[in-house]
């Protein structure tokens, strides 16, 4: 047997060993209780939404320290939204959950709307226009979510 034919037949026997091996942890997995798998899903949901708002708490103060940027800022309430919303189980929920977001996103947008016009730091015209988009995101989601329930 030449090189190559040796080759193959190891790559082949490598292969269909490595292949039993995803199989048997696929199995691994599947075997598991679903509502196990659906229980702790939940609990990382539930723990998902306090970690996000200790974030957005800790990255609104530093915001106002000024050693955050707004698109930080922004970002930690995006990521609050979105765990709040993985946790919603009822269209008023997560109506409750929008609302919220676009309450944060519009206060964002005064904050930076004030800066913007006294000329300072933080409120330059691309921030301003970025704090305008991220509003009008949040509104849009929100009244999408409000004419699905009507």
């Amino acid at each position: 047997m030449n090189a190559r034919g040796f080759i193959l037949v190891v790559v082949c026997a490598f292969s269909l060993s490595a292949g039993a091996t995803v199989l048997s942890a696929t199995d691994v997995l599947e075997s598991q209780k679903k509502p196990a798998l659906e229980k702790r899903l939940a609990e990382l949901l539930d723990e998902r939404v306090i970690t996000a708002e200790r974030a957005w708490d800790a990255l609104q103060a530093a915001f106002k320290a000024q050693t955050v940027t707004r698109d930080v800022l922004i970002d930690a309430a995006n990521k609050l939204v979105e765990a709040r919303l993985a946790v919603a189980t009822t269209p008023a929920q997560e109506l409750d959950a929008l609302e919220k977001h676009l309450d944060v996103m519009r206060n964002t947008e005064k904050k930076i709307e004030m800066l913007y016009k006294i000329g300072t730091r933080g409120g330059e015209a691309k921030e301003y226009a970025t704090a305008q988009r991220e509003r009008q995101s949040a509104e849009i989601a929100y009244i999408q979510a409000l004419l699905k329930t009507k």
